[in-house]
């Protein structure tokens, strides 16, 4: 009796023994290897910052058609933070592609039009340049790798307005920043001259001197 006792103690241990093991296995199966591994980087370079309209130090100031004025005063420089974007993982590793944002912003006390931003990064594919527009701290409308910023900065708009702007009438897109194309505020971007003109409503536009 004594001996089946103990027999089956040692097969027990063994199993408990074999069953941790199995166990400590499975738990150092990620043992050595990143958490976070990032796949590439998206940097803003030099040749791509020559379509950036801004240094970060200008004044900008904005009229309304009501009279109204709108001074902005750049924060003196450009900024640059790194935005990680989720694509993937293993089963030990989530995979990240790094882009660089890089922006400038002003700021100014009419509580209309009190604040402008323009940030620009390398896009999904990290070839072209895409760029986000805010006004008032509120964002121009759209997925983060949205097209229409791509073609503000490169081509044609595709989604525009007309405005009367230095002498000259120019189609320039539109950062929506409400819900949709059609509500309010919005931000009109020209490629040479960046935000040209701020509507907050469907009375006022406030345009670029």
């Amino acid at each position: 009796m004594q001996k089946s006792s103990f027999l089956n103690f040692i097969l027990l241990s063994l199993l408990a023994s074999m069953f941790f093991i199995a166990c400590k296995k499975d738990y150092d199966l990620c043992e050595g290897q990143p958490d976070i591994e990032i796949k590439y980087r998206a940097v803003v370079g030099a040749d791509a910052m020559k379509l950036y309209p801004y240094k970060g130090n200008e004044t900008l100031t904005f009229i309304s058609n009501k009279g109204d004025t709108a001074v902005l005063v750049g924060k003196g420089q450009l900024f640059k933070y790194p935005k990680l974007r989720y694509s993937g993982n293993n089963d030990c590793t989530n995979f990240y592609h790094e882009h660089e944002i890089t922006f400038a912003e002003y700021v100014g006390t009419n509580p209309k039009f009190n604040q402008l931003r323009l940030e620009i990064f390398k896009g999904k594919y990290s070839s072209y340049l895409d760029c986000h527009v805010y006004a008032n701290y509120s964002r121009g409308f759209g997925d983060y790798w949205d097209a229409k910023s791509f073609y503000a900065l490169y081509n044609p708009p595709i989604i525009s307005q007309q405005i009367q702007f230095r002498d000259s009438l120019v189609n320039a897109n539109i950062f929506y920043l409400g819900s949709n194309i059609n509500e309010f505020p919005k931000a009109l971007y020209f490629r040479q001259f960046g935000v040209v003109a701020y509507l907050p409503d469907s009375n006022t536009k406030f345009t670029l001197k």
